[in-house]
């Protein structure tokens, strides 16, 4: 009876419950306890995948929790936690492209180690990135359903496959703002006179035609790719940003070779140029390479 059971389908457990009378309670008994044994491997199932996905992404209570508990640490003198902004939904990836910084020569290991020296006295709250952690974002971070995460993955990569090799120039200190308001980030910004500032201008516009067609947000308007070194928790004041951005150029100045390149006194950073010949996709913990084309600059590896 029971091998029987386990067989047949919805209608006919229905009917046989229907015509059940003749059989006794223990084909009703039977049925129900198959039932509850299904139901009970799906909740085993569903608890199995929660424990396989390693990030447990936060509902919009959590975050708003999370920015008062923030703001009471903040008052009581505790380092502040960063917040993510962004309330995702479970079974979404989160996803961006970028280049990575390579510090063949180490002149950037030398910059950081100089900012997080000097910079935490005169900003306690600062955090500065490590040099494996630097990056240029090429896109804005995309949230994935696992059916279009393959279809994104493909098109992303295709897209940096087509895109040059590049030497990037970076120029200055700038301050941006996240679009939440929850955090300022000083980074050097790609030099906008540099023939790196256009071919990554291409590249971005490869990958917003990849963002758009899986309804995802294009790059920032201006485009203005940009290397963080560092963040403050908060959207700061015009005169707390300049004060942070003096004591970075500061700090900087005694590591690398530098020129004031204009009348407001921008700094060109000279030895802090590197070359990226691959471009990177990241999708939840999974990061994957692929190699850049030849270019002019750089028909083959550097």
């Amino acid at each position: 009876l029971v091998p029987y059971l386990a067989c047949s389908s919805d209608s006919e457990d229905e009917g046989g419950h229907e015509n059940g009378e003749g059989k006794g309670e223990g084909a009703g008994q039977a049925i129900a306890r198959r039932r509850e044994e299904e139901q009970w491997g799906r909740e085993e199932g569903d608890r199995r995948d929660a424990k396989k996905r390693k990030v447990i992404l936060p509902s919009a209570e959590d975050v708003l929790q999370s920015i008062e508990d923030e703001q009471e640490e903040k008052e009581a003198g505790a380092l502040p936690k960063r917040v993510r902004s962004v309330a995702h939904k479970e079974g979404m990836f989160a996803s961006f492209a970028f280049l990575k910084l390579k510090d063949r020569q180490n002149k950037w290991r030398s910059l950081i180690s100089a900012i997080a020296t000097s910079l935490p006295s005169i900003v306690p709250h600062i955090e500065v990135s490590s040099v494996d952690e630097l990056h240029l974002s090429l896109t804005r971070m995309a949230y994935l359903s696992a059916a279009s995460r393959l279809t994104y993955r493909d098109g992303v990569m295709r897209a940096l496959s087509k895109s040059e090799r590049v030497a990037v120039d970076v120029k200055d200190v700038k301050c941006f703002v996240n679009d939440e308001k929850t955090r300022t980030f000083f980074s050097l910004p790609v030099d906008v006179t540099s023939r790196s500032f256009k071919q990554i201008e291409a590249m971005i516009k490869r990958l917003d035609r990849v963002m758009i067609s899986h309804n995802q947000k294009p790059f920032y308007k201006p485009c203005e790719p940009h290397i963080s070194i560092a963040s403050v928790v908060g959207d700061l004041p015009l005169l707390q940003q300049q004060h942070i951005k003096a004591a970075i150029i500061n700090a900087a100045k005694h590591v690398c070779k530098w020129r004031s390149t204009d009348e407001q006194g921008s700094i060109a950073w000279l030895d802090l140029s590197f070359v990226c010949d691959e471009g990177y996709l990241k999708v939840g913990k999974k990061e994957e390479a692929v190699m850049l084309s030849p270019s002019a600059t750089f028909p083959i590896l550097p």
